[in-house]
């Protein structure tokens, strides 16, 4: 072989070489994204009974009727998870705005950085084992998005509560544990200073599910489509419907590759007109795909309360995407109400068909903890 040829041989191996490993960069960076849907093992270290659980704010703030509700909320909440078996309580990391400040039912919880600033200082704090967002509202995407531009991610596995807008969480760190659950501002042990959902759910299952005391969780569904009807074996990924939507087209977008979407909201605005636009997007954005093991939708107000209900129109898009083999699963116990499971995300999950006493389908779905 000539040095010519010596030479071009040389390029092109190089060529191969660099776009092999180009390749590899964008499949691992892909795994740090919303994109990429696979069960990933909760390494997550238990927490023994001297530990705390820290609450942060990342979204809206808290309002109460009065300034001092505040402290007997904090103390209350502190006195409730100490009974259920973690000594250490709860440390809360909130807004330190002027209470008289305050205004509107979704006001932030200081600017984005600071709200930031306060999440990444759990991350970084290795006493911090848990974290349970105090609530949802609206700014977390914003929060987050200021941490993840930025290049902070957490160098450990801490497992993190919280539903609604926190579900962005999921989203942006979708190989960390998260857990869709009552927040400390949304659970029966904050009546009766806050009222603003789940009013029916303790955080007891929590802290079990910290300590190592709740190894899988299980749950009755309704089957509103059967699909292919054969038992499944996957894992859950989604949230609420509305923060998983909004990041279609960004880095953040869900793939439910695999997985079991689960979908929740809140409001009036689902019918059939807005779920048929809704799954439409979903589907054609490739959130929902052939390898979807299941739909499974929570809270979700006008879902199959009307004639011509929401679930009616999912069927039939799915119909018309070639997506008939997806069952779609439902439970009102999940989301904005005053029941609320915990749900682990990315986590084994296994749903099996039974018939009920009226030969009608049912489903339960049995999902692992920790791993």
């Amino acid at each position: 072989m000539n040095k010519i040829n010596t030479l071009r041989l040389f390029v092109v191996l190089n060529i191969l070489l660099g776009s092999c490993a180009y390749a590899s960069s964008m499949h691992s960076d892909d795994e740090t994204r919303g994109g990429a849907a696979s069960a990933r093992p909760a390494t997550w270290e238990l927490l023994t009974s001297e530990d705390t659980i820290h609450v942060v704010h990342p979204a809206s703030g808290l309002s109460f009727k009065q300034p001092q509700d505040r402290a007997a909320w904090d103390s209350q909440l502190n006195t409730a998870v100490r009974e259920h078996g973690l000594k250490g309580g709860i440390t809360t990391h909130l807004e330190t705005v002027d209470f008289k400040a305050l205004t509107g039912y979704f006001h932030p919880a200081n600017t984005e950085e600071e709200r930031a600033a306060a999440l990444k200082a759990c991350w970084d704090d290795p006493k911090v084992k848990a974290i349970q967002w105090a609530r949802g509202g609206f700014g977390g995407s914003e929060t987050l998005a200021l941490l993840y531009d930025a290049g902070h991610r957490p160098e450990r596995q801490i497992p993190v509560f919280g539903f609604s807008d926190a579900t962005a969480y999921h989203l942006y760190y979708p190989d960390q544990p998260f857990f869709h659950a009552p927040m400390a501002a949304t659970n029966s042990e904050s009546l009766p200073f806050l009222d603003i959902g789940n009013k029916n759910s303790s955080l007891k299952p929590m802290v079990d599910i910290l300590m190592g005391n709740l190894p899988e969780v299980s749950y009755n569904l309704s089957v509103c489509h059967l699909g292919a009807g054969i038992p499944i074996t996957s894992f859950i990924v989604g949230g609420n419907m509305s923060v998983v939507f909004r990041h279609n087209g960004t880095p953040q977008q869900l793939k439910a590759d695999g997985g079991i979407l689960f979908l929740e909201d809140f409001g009036d605005e689902l019918c059939y007109r807005s779920a048929s636009v809704f799954f439409t997007a979903a589907i054609r954005t490739g959130v929902i795909n052939r390898s979807t093991k299941a739909l499974f939708l929570g809270k979700m107000p006008r879902l199959i309360e009307t004639e011509s209900t929401a679930a009616d129109a999912i069927k039939t898009r799915l119909a018309k995407s070639g997506l008939s083999h997806i069952p779609i699963l439902y439970s009102d116990g999940f989301g904005h109400g005053d029941v609320n499971g915990i749900l682990p995300f990315k986590t084994p999950a296994v749903v099996e068909f039974s018939k009920n006493s009226d030969d009608k389908t049912t489903a339960t779905i049995t999902i692992q903890t920790r791993k």
